[in-house]
């Protein structure tokens, strides 16, 4: 029973120490988020290592209420509606809905 809780406790700590030792290019570069408010829907991008705002987009008119990135497209949603709008995250221009 030692034995399994000493090998418990180093994976852990292994664990930890390569969680901690990644380098920042396996890290997330930019922060997504888009507001909760009235007036028209607007998602920002933000450095993750300062906190620098760097683009805003806005790919809809309604109230902001989630968004997602997968490749270099931000799929957002609005309150009140049935759309997922899709934006082109280099160029801010808009991709379409669904």
């Amino acid at each position: 029973m030692k034995m399994i809780k000493a090998l418990s406790q180093a994976g852990g700590a292994i664990a930890v120490s390569i969680l901690l030792g990644l380098d920042y290019s396996a890290r997330a570069q930019n922060i997504f988020g888009n507001n909760a408010s009235y007036g028209p829907d607007t998602v920002e991008r933000f450095d993750a290592a300062t906190g620098v705002l760097q683009q805003s987009y806005t790919p809809s008119g309604g109230n902001g209420r989630g968004v997602v990135v997968v490749g270099n497209v931000i799929y957002s949603t609005v309150v009140s509606d049935s759309h997922i709008y899709r934006t082109d995250a280099t160029t801010g221009l808009s991709a379409g809905e669904y």
